[in-house]
């Protein structure tokens, strides 16, 4: 960093990921409604891109978040990215298309490859 310098502005975070999210039409048109259950590890991950009045904090300590999401390859990239630290609680047809590409990179990494 160059130039640091005390402003006498005061910053208000501004949540980038829900603005682009829900602030865009949609590129196919389709929104689904989608339950997702983090775990409490991944918390301040979960409260820095998503919007308060959307976390519900569970007994266990998980965090739920429901939303309405553009359905698309990113929507899928994102809840992946998580890994093993969150659930799709619903819809059932989106659980089925995490799994699948969960299955899809779990083969990838098992298939013994002659290439290297």
């Amino acid at each position: 960093m160059k130039d640091i310098g005390l402003l006498s502005e005061t910053f208000r975070r501004k949540n980038a990921l829900y603005e682009e999210i829900f602030c865009e039409e949609p590129d196919d048109g389709g929104d689904a409604e989608i339950v997702l259950r983090f775990k409490a590890e991944v918390k301040d991950r979960v409260e820095e891109y998503f919007e308060d009045d959307s976390i519900t904090v569970t007994d266990e300590g998980d965090l739920l978040v429901g939303l309405r999401f553009p359905e698309d390859e990113w929507v899928y990239s994102m809840i992946l990215s998580y890994g093993d630290n969150v659930e799709v609680v619903k819809p059932h047809y989106i659980r089925t298309i995490i799994r699948e590409k969960a299955e899809k990179i779990r083969l990838l990494y098992t298939e013994e490859k002659h290439d290297a």
